[in-house]
């Protein structure tokens, strides 16, 4: 690589003190010449501000932006990204509760920056409370929308170290560099992360969009991240928030991303999929079961609304054939999803 293109890496911080120091320790001490880090942080009630000004106020390299509500972290990020005025090339998306290895942005660059058809490239990201488990070696879906995560739960024994540049559907949330031609794109159909999914699935149907452009989405191995998961939602179970926003997210991005023969073929098993397991789980979680349901209401009382973001998408975004995009789609991950059910005794499948 002859040289280093400009970064902005954006992180959103909610009620992160356990986490936001060493985040920021990690990220300002990442070894490339060019990039400054803007950190949003969501109105935190904890000690994450004081952290944040006692710590790291001074660094030239970190613009704080403090915000007086919780935006949620798709809006989050595309508040971050409104900050940027620089001569970014691209801009790196981290969690709060990540810390990087100092050559993690190095290796991004050396996958993304030889390539004008990549758009967006994930790191590979290994778990901080066990370094030895892989978080994630590439995200995918499956036709019903449903996620997988290649590696998941695996000890990393370099089994997928020689998959630089490997396609995969879109880039994990936790740790993933997009391109700023690819973002600015985007932004033409109206939005960057979806502002109505708040949080969890914004990634998936962020690099579905990217791929609709033709641009590919692909894996770093050698940029190694390490992710607490579940930190600002998860320390005491899954909660139904969570269970509502990953349902509604991931039949909007059906909605919206699909071409109109495919979203007929797939959108009614997927909610049968819903509709069956609140049923099923009722007695199992009934928080889970009401906050699914919800979730499909709220599908269907924003559907005129998410239908006119779809022909944004569709018009504006949509330069390749869903023949193309199918081919980085897996069959449904029936047994995948199972052991994911029964880890978590909860109501939804995917992460």
């Amino acid at each position: 690589m002859d040289e280093y293109p400009f970064v902005s890496i954006v992180i959103v911080n909610f009620n992160g003190e356990s986490f936001i120091e060493k985040c920021l320790q990690s990220v300002l001490q990442t070894d490339y010449p060019n990039f400054e880090v803007i950190l949003l942080d969501n109105a935190s009630k904890d000690r994450s501000v004081e952290i944040i000004n006692k710590k790291f106020k001074k660094n030239p390299k970190l613009k704080a932006i403090f915000c007086d509500k919780n935006h949620g972290f798709a809006l989050g990020n595309n508040l971050g990204v409104s900050y940027i005025n620089g001569p970014s090339k691209y801009v790196a998306f981290l969690s709060n509760d990540v810390e990087v290895e100092p050559n993690w942005l190095y290796e991004l660059m050396k996958v993304a920056s030889p390539d004008s058809s990549i758009g967006a490239v994930q790191s590979k990201v290994l778990l901080l409370r066990n370094r030895r488990l892989i978080d994630s070696a590439g995200h995918f879906l499956d036709f019903v929308g449903y996620t997988y995560q290649r590696g998941e739960n695996e000890v990393d024994r370099g089994q997928y170290d020689d998959d630089d540049g490997l396609d995969i559907f879109y880039a994990y949330g936790a740790a993933f560099m997009v391109s700023m031609d690819a973002i600015r794109q985007v932004l033409s159909s109206g939005f960057l992360f979806d502002p109505d999914y708040f949080c969890y699935h914004e990634d998936a149907d962020l690099g579905w969009r990217i791929r609709l452009l033709g641009y590919r989405i692909v894996y770093a191995p050698k940029s190694v991240v390490y992710h607490y998961k579940g930190a600002a939602s998860m320390r005491h179970g899954i909660p139904p928030f969570v269970v509502f926003h990953h349902t509604k997210n991931r039949v909007n991005s059906l909605i919206k991303n699909y071409n109109l023969t495919n979203l007929v073929k797939y959108l009614y098993p997927s909610l049968l999929i819903e509709i069956s397991r609140a049923i099923i789980t009722m007695r199992l979680e009934p928080s889970h079961s009401i906050a699914t349901l919800k979730a499909l209401m709220w599908v269907g009382k924003n559907f005129k609304k998410t239908w006119r973001k779809r022909g944004l998408v569709q018009k504006r975004l949509r330069k390749v054939s869903d023949k193309e995009i199918t081919k980085h789609l897996f069959g449904p991950q029936l047994f995948y999803n199972f052991r994911k059910f029964k880890r978590y005794s909860s109501s939804f499948i995917g992460s």
